[in-house]
């Protein structure tokens, strides 16, 4: 059976937050996850002594349809980051970060992205146009459901992992 990861985030009195995972089984509706999610959260709240800071959803997407699935490459480094500032709709900033990000698509002699590099160009377009995979367009937008339009800058930047 498949299933999909309901995670709950808590913070405590020093502002550290830490998840909670709990799976649920597929085939619900949205409005069966959120009331789940709520009626979880609020449950869990009386029991913990921390503050529930967010909910989210995971859902599991199958890749055989994938491409680009390789193994990493010898320098791959998680704490090396492209990061994309981005402008909504609405004329507010989001945020995109791809990990592990190869050097080879960043302008000669800095850190900024090449915004003319194929690979490059494309994930921008991805990020500003959307996609239309069945008939249905789908658009990144950020938390408030607010449609990327623009791309304000792409930038390597070096990131700590957390993790050893």
């Amino acid at each position: 059976m498949a299933v999909y990861t309901l995670e709950v985030s808590i913070v405590d009195a020093k502002g550290r937050t830490s998840p909670s995972r709990l799976f649920v089984p597929t085939g619900l509706t949205l409005a069966q996850y959120q009331t789940f999610a709520t009626a979880y959260a609020d449950a869990m709240a009386l029991v913990s002594g921390g503050g529930i800071r967010g909910v989210s959803l995971s859902l599991d997407v199958d890749l055989s349809g994938l491409t680009q699935t390789g193994k990493p490459t010898l320098l791959a480094d998680v704490e090396e980051t492209a990061e994309f500032i981005l402008r909504t709709a609405g004329g507010l900033r989001a945020f995109a970060a791809i990990p592990t990000y190869d050097e080879n698509h960043t302008a000669a002699a800095s850190d900024v992205l090449d915004v003319g590099d194929v690979d490059v160009a494309a994930f921008i377009a991805l990020l500003e146009d959307g996609i239309t995979p069945v008939v249905t367009l789908v658009q990144p937008c950020d938390i408030g459901d607010d449609d990327i339009t623009q791309v304000l800058s792409a930038l390597e930047r070096f990131r700590n992992s957390g993790s050893s």
